[in-house]
């Protein structure tokens, strides 16, 4: 009698567990919504731009492997991916969860819901990047390029760059309203201090005509670094 009811209890508790144990969502992106590749246990996502969100996934550990792929300012991939994460994650069950890999590669859970009570799903959460935003970038480049003289327009840039984030393409943006190689160069070295994404760097060397200039710039960064 009783290991009878030692079995009934075994089976009960068995019973709950398995029910205890719930389907999770799972989303991730990088920190600055570029575009990268994914490895998920064992399904492979070659380019995914902004968020990928997974339905179902099963509570325990998932090994996740992230490289970070480089876009021309045509949209194109230049090269191989970096790879800024490889490692296990753990899921919890029945979670809604939205990750990111940060600047420094760690994998961060922004936000996380419970999928199974009575409340309406949550929303994701917002993304508000450090650099400087569409509008106020687009009032700065009107303002630089109302001025008629270039020392004139190296200042409010140089000045804008010390006081805010911007990324490698709006240094790049700025860069093309000066008229003097010179003062392309001035700018591209004065700016790279506060950049967001310095790994994106390369792009401003579209903004010079001559080869000389990439590689004086070139030998900048590298006693900076």
């Amino acid at each position: 009698m009783k290991n009878l009811f030692l079995i009934y209890i075994s089976s009960v508790l068995m019973l709950f567990s398995v029910k205890s144990v719930k389907a999770s969502e799972f989303s991730l992106r990088l920190f600055d919504n570029s575009s990268f590749t994914l490895v998920f246990d064992n399904e492979v996502f070659d380019q995914i731009t902004g968020t990928i969100s997974f339905q179902n996934v099963s509570p325990g550990k998932h090994y996740m492997r992230v490289g970070k792929l480089r876009v021309s300012p045509h949209g194109g991939i230049i090269g191989l991916p970096k790879i800024i994460y490889e490692g296990m994650i753990h899921i919890r069950s029945g979670r809604e969860i939205y990750a990111v890999i940060d600047h420094f590669g760690r994998y961060i859970v922004e936000e996380e819901y419970s999928l199974h009570n009575n409340y309406p799903p949550a929303a994701p959460p917002v993304y508000i990047p450090p650099y400087m935003n569409d509008n106020d970038f687009s009032m700065l480049k009107s303002s630089i390029d109302r001025l008629s003289f270039e020392s004139s327009k190296f200042e409010l840039a140089r000045q804008a760059a010390s006081s805010n984030i911007l990324t490698s393409f709006q240094v790049y943006e700025i860069m093309e309203l000066f008229t003097f190689e010179s003062t392309k160069v001035d700018f591209a070295k004065c700016a790279y201090a506060k950049v967001f994404d310095k790994n994106n760097y390369y792009l401003v060397n579209n903004a010079f005509t001559f080869s000389s200039s990439i590689s004086e710039l070139d030998r900048y960064l590298i006693g900076m670094r």
